[in-house]
């Protein structure tokens, strides 16, 4: 098994354990026995040592290192292994982080798990998408209204650029995703003391009610709408249903020019471009619409006795006579992963080799003992008839 699985990766290498057997054994014609005894296997261990990590170019090969086991799954049972080869393979309408047969790969969809036990495991499925979500915030950043500006006269029209003193667009995004520019209007109507409104195509969403913003001597924003707070709500008519709160924290009102970085959340429908295995095994998904997600995390199994496990495969165990005493940690807090690496497997093929012969050196030797023997008797009997 050594020699044939010695590219198998996470394969664990056999070593025999050999001890004396005692056996009668026929010495005479007349049937009399002799107890004899000689060399044989009385079992058979695995050798847990950690093979050569190899290094790799894709994102679901992952390698441990330190002790631990990889848990999978058929549904019914538990397996533990050293195999990092993952896939995605597609099942009913949920993609699943897989083994190369299918077996699933488990972990906790608690990515900041801090126990030391995990009371439960569930399969690792990918979401392939994810929804759009509409823009519920607006946020002016590092942003500075020139206390310089002259003051407008003329009644607030969007068509009119003398009747505001600054412009500028934020994106925004509905509930099925699509894409708004929102017009954002300044206009001083006092020293100190600004309105803002926002509107789409020439049509004003607040142009009954503009926001008011007002600024003490230093240009420190002191209220918004009359109120003690740096926030507003504003619907955004025919485009979207929510209130958007708009954040107004970081405007101020110095004699610099004019500055404005604005932000908004939401995003249209994503679909899965990429995603990546961290070393301490969380699951990074990323989307087409630049979102990223940590969505589970790797749980590595440890044992209190390694030699109890069952091999079923080249590289698959299982604790058969449920003697191995397993504890499950979330990848990261015992042993690491190395991402788009594989262990190789720990097989010295030198060493297997070298054995090989010595096996068959000490066969042939023992061949030749035995027919020596054999002559011996058969010289024996002639000299008694």
């Amino acid at each position: 098994d050594n020699i044939a699985n010695v590219n198998t990766i996470g394969y664990k290498e056999k070593v025999p354990v050999f001890s004396s057997v005692l056996a009668q054994v026929s010495t005479s014609e007349s049937g009399s026995k002799e107890v004899a005894s000689y060399v044989g296997i009385s079992q058979t261990l695995n050798n847990f040592s950690q093979g050569i990590l190899m290094q790799t170019d894709q994102p679901l090969n992952v390698a441990i290192t330190g002790p631990g086991f990889f848990v999978v799954s058929d549904g019914s049972q538990f397996y533990y292994t050293r195999n990092g080869e993952f896939k995605l393979t597609k099942e009913d309408d949920k993609v699943y982080i897989t083994t190369p047969d299918g077996l699933k790969v488990l972990g906790t969809k608690n990515v900041n798990l801090s126990l030391t036990e995990l009371s439960s495991l569930s399969p690792i499925d990918i979401p392939f998408s994810i929804p759009p979500k509409p823009t519920t915030t607006i946020k002016f950043c590092q942003t500075n209204l020139e206390a310089a500006a002259s003051i407008c006269e003329a009644p607030f029209d969007p068509l009119n650029s003398e009747s505001y003193n600054f412009s500028c667009s934020v994106k925004v995004y509905d509930a099925k995703g699509n894409i708004h520019n929102i017009e954002v209007y300044f206009r001083k109507v006092e020293d100190s003391k600004w309105e803002v409104y926002f509107g789409k195509d020439q049509n004003v969403f607040n142009k009954d009610n503009p926001i008011t913003l007002e600024f003490d001597s230093t240009g420190k924003l002191i209220s918004v709408n009359g109120q003690n707070t740096t926030q507003a709500s504003l619907k955004f008519e025919g485009i979207l249903d929510n209130l958007i709160t708009i954040d107004f924290k970081e405007v101020t009102n110095w004699s610099y020019n004019f500055t404005i970085q604005v932000e908004s959340d939401g995003y249209p429908l994503g679909e899965l471009t990429s995603l990546g295995i961290s070393k301490e095994g969380i699951v990074t998904v990323n989307y087409s619409n630049g979102i990223s997600k940590n969505i589970a995390r790797l749980a590595l199994a440890y044992f209190s006795d390694e030699q109890a496990l069952t091999e079923i495969s080249g590289a698959r165990f299982v604790d058969t006579l449920n003697k191995a005493n397993p504890k499950y940690f979330p990848a990261g807090y015992v042993s690491s992963i190395l991402p788009s690496a594989l262990e190789a497997s720990n097989v010295d093929m030198s060493k297997q080799i070298i054995n090989l012969i010595k096996a068959q050196r000490i066969y042939q030797a023992n061949s030749k003992a035995v027919t020596t023997s054999d002559e011996f008797v058969v010289d024996a009997l002639g000299l008694k008839r």
